[in-house]
């Protein structure tokens, strides 16, 4: 009887070890492709220059046709990645830099280094807590004349797709946790080894840390389940599945689909950065204050800049293209373009000699990036606008006051779309209230063609873009960066 005993227990051991070890390698799954970690199956392949910034583990690279992106995976919070970053960017010294954030988060992570700075704090990027990645980026390019380039969407919109696919079944395709095991043999790609990265800087670990008491809690939560009698534990296997699901939906939404637009991001970086070689666009950047007092409902008129001093023209920028004849309606509500329609609609008080609309120009932007900077003594925005040489003229026909839900100011304009005219370096200038404007004296409204120049005749180097992201995107943006169907179907 004893030895019976023994046996059972060997068999019950033996099934309850199985059924660790499965949960195991679930586990390892889920946590190794949540921080897109890639074994290297297959011999390195040399991408990488043998130059001290390329020699960072944490560097990975793709390469597209013209175009080598580097992809710098970091930590986010307190360690090593601000240094890595910065020195990856002097050593490679890129055409672009992209950043996984959208516009909102940029402002929001630099406004508190420009209130350190403002109040003498001397903190630096290392201290920072969250986000010192991010902060190197943006400062070491700008010190460099590099491009910024937003790359991530807005958490509302990452959010707002979580649910919006909810009962999209492919949603929750658990495939992806199969693609921990894909070889990159790829020759025009080369991944990060996340082992070396721990071993040179263990801090960009920690996040990583945080999905262990989470598996060693499912671990033991099944340490007594009998895995070799499953078919009378339908409640149990059935919660495994739905875990598997969820867990599936997550990867699915925060971070392939993510994966996604960064890597899209950097491939419209490129075309962007392209259409400046071929003098398609121009770029601008400039720092101005940011004031406040526009935003009072009560202080709209009592300051304004008047343009027709200085015989200049506002520039307006907008997301697509205004075409002749067509109306369309803005709402403004930054104090820069405040403070730009303040200045046009005083040419439309009683006393004006103006009978016609006021009038200024608008251009498309494929590209603007801005941040919180110190200036003067006081905040400020960093602006890097790359913009369409071509424009057109735009009559503001009506403007309407209102106010915002928190109360600040709003103005509700109506402008329609008029001649095209062609802007230059030379005729594109800057105001200190954060906008640019065109001398009426250069304005020609028959502007010859904008002659572009062919790839062939300027024969320039292949472009290069950095891409700054967690390590949980790295692996796979360059997985979709290496793959040349991508950047086909992007603009």
């Amino acid at each position: 009887k004893r030895s019976e005993v023994e046996e059972g227990s060997r068999r019950t051991m033996k099934r309850d070890s199985g059924g660790d070890v499965l949960i195991f390698c679930l586990c390892l799954l889920f946590s190794t492709y949540a921080t897109s970690i890639s074994f290297p199956f297959n011999k390195k392949n040399k991408l990488l220059s043998t130059a001290a910034g390329f020699n960072n583990p944490c560097l990975g690279k793709a390469k597209q046709q013209d175009v080598e992106y580097y992809v710098i995976g970091t930590s986010h919070f307190q360690s090593k990645s601000a240094e890595d970053v910065s020195s990856i960017i002097q050593e490679i010294k890129p055409d672009g830099v992209v950043l996984e954030l959208d516009a909102e988060r940029t402002v929001r992570l630099t406004k508190e280094q420009c209130t350190n700075i403002i109040n003498g704090d001397g903190e630096t990027k290392e201290d920072n807590f969250y986000g010192g990645d991010f902060l190197a980026a943006i400062d070491t390019s700008r010190e460099l004349d590099i491009p910024l380039f937003l790359g991530d969407e807005a958490p509302k919109m990452t959010l707002e797709r979580l649910v919006e696919t909810a009962t999209v079944l492919e949603s929750y395709n658990p495939a992806v946790l199969g693609t921990f095991f894909r070889s990159t043999s790829a020759s025009s790609s080369q991944k990060i080894d996340f082992l070396s990265v721990f071993v040179s800087d263990p801090r960009k670990a920690r996040p990583l840390l945080l999905t262990f008491p989470s598996i060693f809690a499912l671990l033991l939560s099944f340490q007594n389940y009998q895995w070799g009698d499953i078919s009378s534990n339908a409640e149990t296997f059935a919660a495994i599945s739905v875990s598997l699901l969820a867990t599936s939906k997550v990867l699915n939404t925060l971070i392939v689909d993510r994966d996604e637009i960064l890597a899209s991001s950097a491939i419209r970086a490129a075309k962007v950065i392209e259409s400046l070689r071929k003098k398609e666009t121009l770029r601008k950047r400039w720092t101005f204050t940011v004031d406040n007092r526009r935003r009072n409902p009560e202080m709209k008129r009592d300051i304004y800049v008047d343009d027709e001093v200085n015989e200049c023209i506002p520039i307006f920028t907008l997301k697509t293209k205004l075409e002749l004849g067509q109306n369309r309606n803005l709402n403004l509500f930054e104090p820069r373009w405040l403070q730009m329609i303040d200045s046009l609609s005083e040419k439309r008080r009683p006393y004006s000699d103006l009978k016609e609309s006021p009038q200024f120009i608008t251009v498309t932007c494929p590209n603007k990036f801005y941040s919180s900077v110190a200036v003067n003594g006081s905040e400020g925005r960093y602006a890097d606008i790359i913009f369409s040489k071509e424009g057109r003229m735009a009559a503001l026909l009506e403007t309407k006051e209102g106010n915002r839900p928190s109360g600040d100011r709003r103005i509700s304009c109506k402008i329609k779309g008029g001649e095209k005219v062609t802007l230059d370096e030379g005729n594109a200038s800057l105001r200190n209230e954060g906008y640019m404007v065109m001398e009426k004296r250069k304005l020609s409204l028959d502007s010859p063609p904008i002659v572009v120049e062919s790839c062939e005749k300027l024969d320039v180097k292949a472009i290069k873009i950095v891409v700054v992201v967690g390590l949980l995107h790295a692996n796979g943006i360059i997985d979709r960066l290496s793959e040349s169907t991508l950047g086909k179907n992007t603009t």
